[in-house]
């Protein structure tokens, strides 16, 4: 029975795009792998906000659908549309009785010829005009009584004066009143509006009547048997319909089980829940709601120790409305913060301060949604969805007061985050890092206030801007075997972020962060000026917030029930309609294709680095011309392909495409020492599909303070104890020389053990050099060999029980040193008294 879905998925199917916030199956209550579960009792009525989203299939959409009927079917059913069809028994006068279908053996094929879907203007009815081409399979007759015979009966709609039979039903999209899904919408076959077309039921000369005894058959009444067959048709119909509708559209009771107050038919995930057992099924939410962490789920993998309990709904509410030979939908939304423990709600965060929850939005229903066309052009598509702005901003304050936005990143966030990044913010954060200077970060980020959305409806203005008034950042690096809170960064930020959908994925773009009212508090283990170091940070900020950008994940579009969505030119925007701004979403529909598409291989070099040192002090910071380096980029796919290609940096959100295979990359990021990590990935040009999945990767060192670096006496001979903020110290060399003599080989080892010993004094020399070539050096002053205590410059500190064979010559130089010191001083003070 399930094969007849067919015929009935395009007329719902469309509408089910609205899942785009939701999983299969019921929305997210139970889905696998989103980290949610049902709530208890359903999304409390008095918080949802009406209008929160809306959602339209336009006119060309429902002409998509019809013009693609035929491949729909296919897609779903590549074998061809059958069904079987039950045993007609029937009283027949004279004769007794028929029986039609003995054994329940015999079917119907069916091609579908054409489907018309006329929304009924100003009402919540879709009304489907299906035209198909059937005949039966091994139908025959046999009487019981009478007479002993058996009969063929063959039905064949190709026979008669036109090859289809037509059939009309009614999709309701209307208001649920039960209890557990009270206020939301159901999808709904009307059957008594079944029926057969008028002038389009079966024809005489579709029906043939053969066989029986001496052609006895002959005798009965086609009418009769017509009427027999469209009356057992029509019932076939309507249950095969009302049945595929169920399977689609009722609630299955998953991991967690029905909704609050209802009952499964059944046992294990896939039974159907029930108002009442052997009643109506509960109809799936058209959207999704749930609860859960959605700080562990969503931010756990770099942000292991936030934590974001909430319950959320976004799902069509009320009847729809057959609106401009169109149906629009309209979503009811909410988000409330939840307790660790799911049992109250709202359920604050102590991460937060506590702030009073803003009310509930009103939202109108606006025209942008219930027309054909991207507000403001003339290109129709299939599909619009709008988001609104009052409900980002009602939902940004639950965020906040689940404490989903008190992210805590560090190096799994990126490997870029160390004493290194911010040692020209900071200068001196290497003296607070022990044992070594190079050491990692953290960054624990606290919002003071809710979050602020604004959506920019004209192309001079970004598509999101989200404001955090008072946002504090605390540094922490790691010392002594923990993390130390080296200060803390506040702020009022704007966040500018543009969205594109690239290969089927809608893609965020940070495009920058503007800071106001910066002061950096808590800095007294720090040796540098508050106020330099503040203003230093606010150049550097779009790199903190790319990196968190670049770790969320593009969000999929999904393919519903064989379709795709694609989105034009200009499909995501800003519309400003009737006082509301939202983020809308224009999509045309297309078949889901099987079709694996051969993807590109990307070549990634760099060359001219050009460093500014002066930008990259404290006191001048960001001042110059900034860094810079050149990325020769190229693609590889048959020849004569032409390439676009996309960057980025440090693991943040990628460039927009471009044909230039030279570009210059200049970035704020660049001014931080680091090891940046750039990536490049090429596409043959129009083709997203085609993007290069694994992108091509170059590190790029930016570094230019030297090692420290100290001498010290080991044993027999010498060592170098050097470190620097960016090279590991298997990367370092050195090389040696004594007094002014020639500078020995560079080496990795950082000893020097000379070939005889150094009886006649002098000073030995190192360096050390990094991977950048930066260069530093040290000297130790030697006395007859040995290291001088009192003298200025490298290290003067004898190791313990690290006596040389001219150990005693040593001591009787030291001890006529320090008589000839205090000689002098008694002449020094023979003078001063005369």
């Amino acid at each position: 029975m399930k094969r007849l879905g067919v015929l009935v998925r395009p007329l719902f199917a469309a509408m089910l795009l609205l899942t785009i916030f939701a999983c299969n199956g019921g929305g997210c209550s139970g889905c696998a792998g989103c980290g949610l579960a049902p709530i208890p009792g359903a999304f409390p009525l008095a918080d949802r906000i009406p209008n929160a989203a809306q959602v339209r299939l336009s006119e060309s959409g429902i002409g998509f659908i019809e013009d693609n009927i035929s491949p729909i079917v296919s897609t779903f059913l590549p074998e061809g549309l059958d069904f079987r069809v039950n045993t007609i028994r029937q009283s027949v006068p004279v004769i007794g009785s028929i029986t039609i279908c003995e054994d329940d053996d015999c079917g119907i094929h069916i091609e579908i010829a054409s489907l018309e879907l006329l929304p009924q203007e100003g009402s919540n009815v879709l009304r489907a005009h299906i035209r198909v081409r059937l005949n039966t399979i091994g139908w025959a007759s046999r009487s019981a009584e009478s007479w002993d015979g058996t009969c063929d009966i063959g039905l064949d709609s190709r026979r008669g004066s036109r090859d289809y039979i037509g059939l009309t039903a009614d999709i309701l999209f209307e208001n649920i009143t039960e209890p557990a899904r009270v206020g939301y919408t159901k999808i709904r076959f009307d059957e008594s509006t079944l029926g057969f077309s008028d002038g389009e039921d079966i024809e005489g000369d579709d029906i043939r009547i053969s066989g029986g005894f001496l052609g006895s058959c002959g005798a009965l009444n086609l009418g009769f048997i017509k009427n027999l067959i469209l009356d057992q048709l029509q019932g076939q119909f309507s249950g095969l319909i009302q049945s595929a509708l169920g399977d689609q559209l009722c609630t299955q009771q998953g991991e967690f089980g029905c909704p609050t107050g209802t009952v499964a038919d059944g046992t294990g995930p896939t039974a159907v829940c029930r108002y009442t057992a052997g009643g109506e099924c509960v109809p799936t939410l058209l959207g999704t709601d749930g609860r859960g962490d959605l700080g562990a789920s969503l931010l756990g993998g770099f942000s292991p120790g936030t934590h974001a309990p909430g319950q959320f709904v976004l799902a069509s509410g009320g009847d729809g409305e057959a609106v401009n030979n169109g149906m629009s939908l309209f979503m009811v939304g909410g988000f409330m913060s939840m307790d660790r423990t799911f049992m109250s709600s709202p359920g604050h965060n102590p991460c937060v301060p506590v702030v009073a929850p803003p009310p509930l939005p009103d939202v109108a229903r606006v025209a942008a949604f219930r027309g054909n066309v991207i507000p403001g052009t003339s290109t129709e598509t299939h599909v619009g969805i709008g988001l609104s702005e009052d409900y980002l901003d009602y939902a940004g304050y639950g965020l906040f007061d689940s404490g989903m936005l008190c992210i805590g990143a560090g190096t799994r966030l990126s490997q870029q985050l160390s004493t290194g990044l911010v040692s020209g913010v900071a200068p001196s954060l290497a003296n607070l890092a022990f044992p070594s200077g190079a050491a990692p970060l953290t960054l624990a980020i606290r919002p003071q206030l809710p979050p602020d959305f604004t959506i920019g409806t004209d192309e001079s203005a970004p598509l999101l801007t989200i404001a955090l008034p008072q946002v504090q950042i605390d540094f922490y690096v790691w010392s002594t075997e923990r993390y130390v809170r080296f200060m803390t960064y506040q702020a009022d930020l704007t966040i500018r972020i543009d969205l594109t959908v690239e290969g089927g994925q809608i893609v965020p773009r940070i495009e920058g962060v503007d800071a106001a009212n910066s002061m950096v508090l808590n800095s007294e283990m720090l040796t540098d000026n508050p106020e330099a170091i503040a203003r230093a940070l606010e150049g550097v900020l779009s790199t903190f917030a790319g990196m968190l950008g670049g770790a969320i994940a593009p969000v999929m579009l999904p393919a519903i029930m064989g379709f795709e969505l694609d989105v034009p030119m200009g499909g995501v925007r800003g519309v400003a309609d009737g006082g509301e701004r939202f983020l809308g979403i224009f999509a045309n529909l297309r078949l889901a294709s099987s079709m694996v598409v051969s993807t590109v291989d990307t070549t990634l070099s760099t060359r001219d680095l050009a460093l500014d040192p002066e930008s990259m002090t404290l006191a001048h910071w960001s001042e110059g011309d900034g860094n810079s380096v050149w990325l020769d980029l190229a693609g590889q796919f048959e020849p004569g392909t032409e390439y676009e290609y996309s960057h980025r940096l440090d693991g943040m959100t990628w460039s927009h495409w471009s044909s230039d295979s030279r570009v210059q990359l200049r970035d704020d990021a660049l001014l931080l020492q680091a090891r940046h990590v750039i990536e490049a990935r090429a596409r043959r040009r129009g083709e997203p599909l085609s993007a290069d999945p694994t992108p091509a990767r170059v590190e790029l060192l930016v570094d230019i303070s030297p090692p420290t670096v100290e001498l010290s006496r080991d044993g027999l001979g010498f060592v170098a104890t050097a470190a620097d903020l960016i090279s590991p110290d298997d990367a370092l060399r050195y090389r040696f020389r004594v007094q002014d003599g020639v500078w020995g080989e560079w080496q990795s080892d950082p000893r020097f053990t000379p070939d005889t010993w150094l009886v006649d004094g002098g000073v030995l020399g190192v360096e050390v050099i990094d991977e950048s070539g930066n260069t530093s050096s040290a000297t130790l002053p030697l006395i007859r060999g040995l290291p001088n205590a009192s003298a200025t410059g490298g290290c003067g500190c004898m190791v313990p029980g690290g006596a040389a064979p001219n150990g005693p010559l040593a001591l009787v130089g030291s001890m006529l040193v320090l008589g000839a010191m205090v000689l002098r001083r008694r002449r020094q003070e023979l003078r001063l008294r005369r």
